[in-house]
């Protein structure tokens, strides 16, 4: 309940406009290749959508907060295994980005670079998909922590009609692993350190709102 707590409070507080003089926003979705650093995995394939928004200083300036709220599809493909984990997660980025051409008249366009931390929150439990009829068994939540951390570094490209391309790496700085955790035989042991790796590619759509 505290980490759910926390995540809320700073939700709200990414959202608001703080007397901006633009505030933007951008519904976007995208293709997730994720992973599981210190497993003997493969990336898996999955879904990421949600609401991006982003406060400028000034209409003209090239620095910009970004924030906002997506659903993530995460885990891995392990190697020699029929079971592959399943994380999904609820993501608030906190990021600084950077323009590379001066806007003008708030109107932004072109190339810009991203980067900061990331609060993930695990949305739903504990899932498996197994090569057999039984997809999507959920585990128990012992298997994986509630709250993590990473750091993301992407780029973006935003056209003059508002259509938005962006790539980026999100890189776990969290172990996703509690102690005792569901072992998966010599895969996935106890004692060894898990973290988060995930490919994001997405496209949206960028309007303003102030």
């Amino acid at each position: 309940m505290k980490h759910l707590t926390w995540f809320l409070f700073l939700s709200a507080i990414n959202l608001l406009p703080l007397g901006a003089q633009s505030v933007l926003l951008t519904p976007r979705a995208g293709l997730n290749l994720s992973t599981i650093t210190g497993a003997e995995a493969t990336m898996k394939t999955g879904l990421n959508f949600g609401i991006g928004g982003e406060y400028l200083p000034s209409p003209n300036a090239r620095l910009a907060f970004a924030s906002g709220l997506f659903y993530s599809m995460q885990g891995c493909d392990l190697k020699e295994s029929a079971v592959n984990p399943e994380h999904n997660y609820l993501s608030l980025p906190v990021l600084l980005k950077y323009y590379v051409q001066p806007g003008k008249e708030g109107n932004h366009q072109g190339l810009s670079l991203y980067g900061g931390p990331q609060f993930d929150l695990k949305a739903v439990g504990n899932k498996v998909s197994y090569a057999t009829e039984y997809s999507g068994v959920l585990l128990s939540d012992d298997m994986s922590k509630t709250f993590g951390m990473s750091a993301v570094i992407g780029v973006e490209y935003l056209f003059e009609v508002g259509l938005v391309l962006a790539a980026n790496v999100n890189i776990g700085l969290t172990n996703k692993a509690k102690d005792g955790f569901l072992n998966y035989g010599t895969l996935l042991t106890s004692q060894n350190t898990y973290k988060d790796l995930v490919i994001q590619l997405s496209f949206g759509y960028r309007f303003a709102i102030l």
